[in-house]
């Protein structure tokens, strides 16, 4: 009965051709084992395993082999890469899991790419995107484009669950999977039952809703495709020179149009960011986006670059007013009377600089006499990773008083008695 329904599911969103070659991401655990053994009789398979080096992969790869498949085995530098680009080492995996799947792709000559992501995913994918504040909520698609041919996730109709009561061969266990410091853990263990506890029937409803988004997503993609043609793409850098009629588009295609430029970049207020800097110019010239990625307006077109090395710039002594350039920031020190800012009657003759974030910084709470490690703060105010290391902070005698956007010290603070006022402004 699950087997029908696998196949039915593959036959009727046309994901996969059993004449031709597939190729099968494979972890070891229990999804990607399942897939195995329903695909293996179907058609010809070729396993493609990726050692993450976070745990020993010796139990991973005795599975592999005991598949009596086609395979092929690549060490990924997930926990290296992380550092480097400042992402989680989720993020890190998935980025380096696909960047292989399309090196194996090519160099096997095997179009169809099939995952293992089941239901669960799906679902999880769905919230965890709106707790991110993405703009569209599809979750997981059946079927994509994917370097020369296609990915596939056949296993999209069924459960976790499912798949767990019908396997009977061995599989891997991960145990980050009851690792709760990683957000999908937390959904999956806490906050999703909890919601299946009070509405039973809520992964049945919302499996439908997004199978009906998923079909309207692939409906759009037929209108906003010939606008993505004057997308080009470098190693660091992709550029899209938007349609010269891009104001009278529907503003539905127009958030399309750039979501599918931004990819992977991709939240509502990044799009209405975009979409505002074409119609009305409303932008800096350079904007930020996650993991490190900036994106340029130019005239008539807008530019995604990554692989940018921050460089150790600071200021250690600096005199008002002023205007500074540090990192994409260009900032304005000047003295006022009224407007906001910090309490320059506190500033005032002693020595005053501005930074990225060191390792050993501590900042001071509601005038409390104990200090907090800024990391745990950035953490607490939920500040993207990407940014931690780029936010100028402002020192006044080595006390840190001010940081670009999230904080600024109580001892500080503007009062009724305040003669002079230290204004800090972003130049766009």
């Amino acid at each position: 009965m699950l087997t029908k329904r696998i196949l039915d599911f593959i036959q009727s969103n046309q994901l996969l051709d059993f004449s031709r070659p597939i190729l099968v991401s494979f972890s070891g655990g229990p999804d990607s084992v399942f897939l195995a053994h329903a695909l293996k009789e179907l058609a010809h398979i070729t396993l493609i395993y990726f050692d993450h080096g976070l745990r020993s992969s010796d139990t991973d790869i005795a599975i592999l082999k005991s598949q009596n498949l086609p395979y092929h085995s690549r060490k990924i530098p997930v926990k290296t890469y992380a550092q480097k680009k400042q992402i989680s080492l989720e993020m890190s995996g998935r980025v380096w899991r696909y960047k292989m799947l399309l090196h194996y792709q090519k160099l096997l000559g095997i179009s169809q790419v099939v995952t293992a992501h089941h239901q669960d995913d799906h679902i999880e994918t769905f919230y965890l995107n709106l707790h991110r504040g993405q703009h569209f909520l599809g979750g997981i698609r059946a079927k994509k484009t994917f370097g020369i041919g296609h990915l596939s996730r056949p296993l999209l109709c069924i459960t976790k669950s499912e798949i767990l009561t019908h396997l009977n061969t061995p599989y891997s266990i991960d145990e980050t999977n009851t690792d709760l410091t990683y957000q999908r853990n937390q959904w999956r263990q806490r906050i999703l039952p909890t919601i299946e506890t009070h509405y039973p029937q809520y992964r049945k409803t919302l499996t439908r809703h997004l199978q009906t988004v998923t079909e309207d997503e692939a409906f759009f993609d037929t209108y906003i495709s010939p606008s993505m043609t004057s997308l080009q793409k470098t190693k660091t850098a992709i550029e899209w020179t938007y349609p010269a009629d891009f104001a009278t588009h529907a503003i539905a295609i127009q958030k399309r149009e750039i979501a599918k430029f931004l990819g992977e970049h991709t939240s509502y207020d990044h799009i209405e960011i975009l979409r505002k800097a074409i119609l009305f110019g409303k932008i800096p010239a350079l904007y930020t986006l996650p993991n490190g990625v900036l994106c340029d307006h130019l005239k008539n077109k807008l530019r995604l670059s990554w692989g940018h090395e921050l460089q150790p710039i600071e200021y250690p002594t600096l005199h008002f007013p002023t205007t500074i350039r540090i990192s994409i920031y260009k900032l304005s020190f000047s003295i006022s009377k009224v407007g906001e800012g910090l309490n320059y009657d506190q500033i005032k003759g002693r020595t005053c600089s501005i930074r990225f974030r060191q390792k050993e910084d501590r900042l001071q709470l509601n005038r409390s006499p104990h200090s907090k490690r800024l990391k745990d703060f950035m953490i607490d105010k939920k500040i993207p990773r990407s940014e931690r290391d780029r936010l100028p902070l402002f020192f006044v005698d080595n006390e840190l008083v001010w940081i670009m956007g999230y904080y600024i010290n109580d001892h500080y603070r503007i009062t009724s008695e305040t003669q002079e006022i230290l204004r800090i402004e972003e130049v766009l």
